[in-house]
């Protein structure tokens, strides 16, 4: 939630109508509006911004789950704005294991995926991808996943969803999720990341 701080619309200016402080009050009223209205360089955009991106990206796949957040660690803290969501893209960041087992990377959008993203992601060169273990190669299909410490990873999918290489064009499959820790766009699991020919 963003709160609007220093405004109080009750509240009646004791100058004159018309005077300056009262101008120079309606125009801050007028951009802090467009500041919160989910315009421009907002982190994180409007639910009417996001809900159109989501349905322009959904599809229907036999990669899709009917559990989004199958095997994430940590599932609280994303939010789901599209169950199943496809992604093209190059890989502009060297794939990296993380503590709770995922592999993550970032990927630059082709021109048809840049509502995929806000200003976070751009700030970070792209949007971010994570595989979950149970969706790795290494682990045994049917059988519960943990790394390290970490139990309770889901049940392995036999999907082998290997990581990319940098610079490789990829399309990617899997739910499209708000981080809220990060206030960033994610595909969060990637179920599928397949080479893809860039578009001309």
């Amino acid at each position: 939630m963003i709160r609007s701080r220093g405004t109080h619309p009750g509240r009646r200016d004791s100058g004159p109508v018309g005077g300056p402080r009262s101008v120079l009050g309606f125009v801050v009223a007028l951009c802090l509006a467009a500041a919160l209205s989910g315009c421009g360089d907002g982190r994180v955009r409007s639910p009417a911004t996001t809900s159109v991106a989501g349905k322009a990206h959904a599809v229907r796949s036999r990669a899709c789950e009917r559990n989004p957040l199958a095997g994430v660690h940590g599932p609280d803290r994303l939010q789901v704005l599209s169950p199943c969501a496809a992604f093209e893209g190059t890989v502009n960041q060297a794939p990296v294991k993380n503590p709770d087992g995922d592999v993550s990377f970032e990927a630059s959008p082709d021109p048809g995926y840049r509502s995929m993203l806000n200003a976070h992601n751009r700030s970070e060169g792209g949007l971010h991808i994570e595989i979950v273990p149970r969706d790795q190669p290494g682990c045994t299909p049917g059988q519960p996943v943990h790394f390290g410490d970490i139990p309770n990873l889901g049940i392995c999918s036999g999907r082998d969803v290997a990581a990319p290489a940098l610079g490789a064009h990829v399309r990617i499959i899997g739910p499209w999720v708000l981080d809220r820790n990060n206030n960033w766009y994610e595909i969060h699991p990637a179920w599928s990341i397949k080479p893809t020919r860039r578009h001309s």
